[in-house]
C-alpha cells in the first residue's frame, strides 16, 4: 500500500544496501536513486498499469478509512463524551474545503485530570466551571480512550488525504503514456 507518510531514514536505507549488496553497481545505482541523482534505476510502466494499482492501493485505504472510522465510534460510545475541538489548519495540509465531514478531535481541556477522585473504572463524568470556561474532568480510563480516539482520528484524517492524492492522480493519467517509476515508488505501488 502506498503512503504520502511513507519516509525512511537515507541512512539507514545505505547501510541496508551495503550489508546486502557489497560494493556492486546495483547498489551504487540504488543509492543514486537514494540521492536522486540523474543516472538511477528506473521501471517503465504504463499508465494503464499504474492506474490499476492505484485502485487497489485506493480500495485497501477506504477500507483502512472506513475501519478507523469504526473505531472512532466505538470510542466515543465507550468514552460517552463527543469530541469538541476542531483540528488544526496544518493538520489538513490544504485539503480542508474537500471534507465533507471533519471529524473533531478530544482537546487537552477535555482529557484533563486533575483533581478527579473518581474511580478508575468510573465513566461518569464531573463538569466544573473554570474561569468560565466548561471543563470535563475524566477518569484515567476514559482520558485513555480519548487519546486513542484522536490517534484513530489522526489515522482517518491522513488517509483521507492520501485518497484524495490518489484520486487526482488516477483523474489525470493517462493509459496509454509510459512513466519511468524509481524502485522505491514501484516497489510500494506492488510491481
Amino acid at each position: 500500500m502506498i503512503s504520502i507518510y511513507d519516509v525512511s531514514d537515507k541512512r539507514e536505507e545505505l547501510k541496508t544496501l551495503n550489508f546486502v549488496f557489497g560494493d556492486s553497481e546495483i547498489k551504487k545505482s540504488l543509492a543514486e536513486d537514494l540521492n536522486y541523482s540523474e543516472n538511477q534505476i528506473t521501471i517503465d510502466k504504463s499508465g494503464k498499469e499504474i492506474k490499476e494499482k492505484l485502485k487497489e492501493n485506493l480500495m485497501q485505504m477506504a477500507m483502512k478509512r472506513a475501519v478507523m472510522s469504526s473505531k472512532m465510534s466505538e470510542c466515543v460510545e465507550k468514552i460517552g463524551i463527543e469530541p469538541k475541538c476542531e483540528f488544526d489548519s496544518y493538520d489538513f495540509r490544504g485539503f480542508e474545503d474537500k471534507f465533507l465531514i471533519i471529524p473533531k478531535k478530544y482537546g487537552w481541556e477535555q482529557m484533563r485530570n486533575e483533581g478527579n477522585k473518581q474511580p478508575m473504572d468510573s465513566n461518569v463524568v464531573v463538569n466544573v466551571d473554570v474561569a468560565e470556561q466548561k471543563v470535563e474532568k475524566v477518569s484515567e480510563e476514559v482520558t485513555d480512550k480519548m487519546r486513542e480516539y484522536n490517534n484513530h482520528a489522526f489515522k482517518y484524517l491522513h488517509i483521507s488525504i492520501d485518497c484524495m492524492i490518489l484520486k487526482t492522480i488516477l483523474d489525470n493519467i493517462k493509459d496509454n503514456k509510459e512513466f519511468k517509476l524509481k524502485p522505491t515508488i514501484a516497489a510500494k505501488l506492488g510491481f
